[in-house]
């Protein structure tokens, strides 16, 4: 990714949430987004990095990068491809679930 593509990049501030509600934001926010768009987050609550990464594992929106800077933690996310599925649409759909197993 260019630096030019990386300084046009979305950016939102979430350092005043907190999870759950610092989650639910990334989520909307990134809805927004079209497939392969990036977006920076930064947030200071000392759990944003495992929930955030985490979250983006099981979302399949890439992480692309996480680092700290001057007390913040910054994340780069990409929107995934719009056409999977997510992890609750799967499982929504798994055959074992609509049998009441």
């Amino acid at each position: 990714m260019s630096s030019q593509e990386i300084s046009s990049l979305k950016k939102i501030n979430l350092c005043d949430l907190v999870c759950p509600h610092l989650l639910i934001a990334v989520i909307r926010t990134i809805e927004e987004l079209q497939s392969g768009q990036v977006i920076e987050i930064r947030a200071t609550d000392l759990n944003a990095p495992s929930s955030i990464a985490s979250w983006s594992r099981q979302s399949r929106n890439p992480l692309i990068d996480m680092y700290e800077e001057n007390g913040c933690f910054v994340f780069l996310i990409q929107r995934g491809n719009q056409d999977s599925k997510s992890v609750n649409q799967q499982h929504q759909d798994d055959p074992a679930r609509k049998e009441g197993f």
